[in-house]
């Protein structure tokens, strides 16, 4: 075939789309019963477990820490797990002062890290389809489709367990999309270039200050966008994000200018940054190495990615041509890939890696795939509209869509007390928080040394802290077994637990500590 007769046909093919188009497949009906379609599949994908009590280790720690800063325990740049230990530095603190600002507000209930983690979902999706309206042409078929990307990013298999469970990624991930969108904008050039410019390095800053420096990858984005999207000059797209750069540097000096958020940056950037780039803290079992990351995205992206194959080849299966890209959507696509690439690369650099930590990129991985299959999808309901058949169409699937958000809201409501996860665990802490005084300080037995979850139900139900038994505390916590021989000095407490025992200071061990106390103060000469 020759070159003129190839474009012919492409050109055919791009006319047949649009006409497609404008016989209603784009229309406000069309758009809103989309986006019906992504709220129910959201709903659907958030539960049940974003009703229920009870959450992956991790993020109930983050909870704990910002209902304590919500409390006063601690403050921005002191977080604090228990009230009787050190700071946490674990992680940058702007995601727990967010999350502390809802409990603020709605007081302390189980449901507010959810909420606040749902709400993270949310705003990333709006976010996501705003993004896809600034890079696909308006004059184009593909600008309504804007519900079809977050379609494909809530499929993902991760998406729920990341949104069920509190992670800083999702905080991470909204600050890092409200960066790409003002990049986008500022790219576009005109009088507030400088606004948008700074409003990128502000949620870049926010992006840091929530999960530290993974969250520097919008900075490319001036320069992927003149490059990709043919927005700007090289140079000008290069000055760009060189200016971005300067803007982002300068706002971390001023803030690193506070001696307290500089202790801060230091004791976590050797403890946490320094130590995973080197190999101190815990490694990837994988035989890939670092790059099991990688596989990792390869395998959440590839539903979405046989999703949108599946369309396109039942849409070129019956419209009998070749579907393919006009150029702006190619541009688009590239744009999305680089920085999907740039997003989810650099993690490769640390040996300590969990499957989770590429999630932030994934966004910028379904708009790829939204793009290429776009046309496709526009062909399919514009035929239906051909067809004679979009009223019934759009009943059913608004129907299906009510009734989606009708069952998210009924197992909401019917399981919101029972725990998503840890079931001993949950009800063995209730049970034990309610005889136990709030904020105190508990013994461990030596198994239960590294028994996180049952550390973290205590510390965010009641305040309670724990340490392992080198000194008689009044209550001891144990594991249940076989024997019902209490530890020397102390007595089993009646209370109906699964998986734990808590005992009690005897009475007389309790009076031979209070007169060693008494003596050893005399002896000393107080």
């Amino acid at each position: 075939m020759s070159r003129t007769t190839g474009e012919s046909v492409e050109q055919s093919v791009e006319q047949s789309v649009e006409q497609c188009a404008q016989l209603g497949s784009v229309s406000p009906a069309w758009r809103a019963t989309g986006w019906l379609l992504a709220a129910a599949l959201i709903a659907l994908r958030f539960c049940p477990g974003i009703a229920q009590p009870g959450m992956f280790f991790d993020g109930l720690t983050y909870a704990t820490i910002a209902r304590n800063m919500a409390t006063g325990v601690g403050s921005f740049w002191h977080p604090v797990f228990s009230a009787a230990g050190p700071a946490f530095r674990e992680q940058p603190p702007l995601a727990f002062w967010l999350e502390s600002l809802l409990f603020r507000a709605a007081g302390d209930h189980y449901w507010v890290e959810k909420l606040y983690s749902a709400v993270t979902g949310l705003l990333s999706a709006a976010v996501i389809a705003a993004i896809w309206r600034r890079v696909v042409d308006r004059q184009s078929s593909l600008w309504r489709f804007d519900w079809a990307p977050v379609i494909l990013w809530v499929v993902l298999p991760g998406w729920g367990w990341i949104y069920e469970n509190n992670m800083l990624e999702n905080t991470l991930g909204l600050f890092a999309l409200v960066a790409v969108y003002a990049g986008l904008r500022a790219s576009e050039g005109g009088r507030i270039f400088l606004a948008w410019l700074t409003v990128a390095a502000a949620a870049i800053v926010a992006a840091v200050l929530s999960k530290g420096p993974v969250g520097l990858f919008p900075l490319i984005i001036p320069l992927v966008a003149g490059l990709a999207l043919k927005r700007q000059s090289v140079v000008k797209a290069g000055l760009a994000s060189a200016g971005l750069t300067a803007i982002v540097g300068g706002m971390m000096a001023a803030i690193l200018w506070q001696p307290d958020a500089a202790k801060f940056a230091h004791d976590y950037w050797h403890n946490q940054v320094v130590a995973s780039l080197t190999g101190q803290r815990e490694q990837v079992n994988s035989v890939l190495g670092r790059f099991d990351v990688l596989w990792r995205v390869v395998c959440q992206v590839a539903l979405p990615a046989a999703i949108a194959g599946g369309v396109t080849w039942w849409a070129r299966r019956r419209s009998g041509h070749q579907l393919s890209l006009a150029g702006a959507p190619r541009r688009g696509l590239l744009f999305f890939a680089v920085t999907a690439l740039s997003a989810s690369l650099p993690i490769v650099v640390s040996p300590k890696q969990s499957g989770h930590y590429a999630f932030p990129s994934y966004p910028y991985y379904v708009l790829a795939i939204a793009v290429w299959c776009g046309p496709a999808v526009v062909w399919l309901i514009g035929s239906i509209r051909t067809a004679g058949s979009p009223r019934r169409l759009h009943r059913n699937l608004r129907i299906a869509s009510g009734a989606g958000l009708l069952l998210f809201a009924t197992l909401s409501a019917s399981l919101s007390s029972r725990p998503h996860r840890d079931k001993d665990i949950y009800h063995d802490t209730i049970a034990m928080t309610a005889v136990l005084p709030k904020g105190e300080l508990v013994g461990l037995a030596p198994e239960l040394a590294t028994d996180w979850p049952l550390q973290n139900y205590l510390a965010r139900w009641h305040e309670i802290g724990v340490e392992p038994n080198i000194a008689p505390h009044p209550y001891l916590i144990g594991m249940r077994t076989s024997s019902e021989e209490a530890p020397r000095g102390y007595e089993l407490m009646s209370i109906p637990l699964v998986k734990y025992r808590l005992y009690q200071l005897s009475t007389t061990s309790a009076s031979s500590d209070s007169q060693s106390l008494r003596t050893a103060k005399s002896n000393s000469g107080f």
